[in-house]
């Protein structure tokens, strides 16, 4: 909540099982994500793919990242 002092936390408790696992999993992906941005490490890159919910095989998660990083190679210098 944005008040006149600033952002205030809103606290919202526990979050069932379900949700709380796919939140951690998602923040997972963001952390090593990160990690494989600043030091150009493609298997960091792919284990992020791999841990995504939202790609469904570790085949795919690398065909996933080889166009990507192909795709962005001129944004994505560390990678090459």
């Amino acid at each position: 909540m944005i008040t006149k002092d600033g952002p205030k936390p809103i606290s919202v408790g526990d979050l069932p099982v379900a949700v709380r696992c796919l939140v951690q999993q998602i923040k997972s992906f963001e952390v090593i994500s990160e990690e494989a941005a600043v030091t150009g490490d493609y298997n960091t890159a792919l284990l992020a793919m791999t841990i995504n919910p939202l790609v469904p095989s570790d085949k795919i998660a690398k065909q996933l990242l080889d166009e990507m990083l192909e795709a962005h190679k001129e944004y994505l210098p560390q990678f090459f």
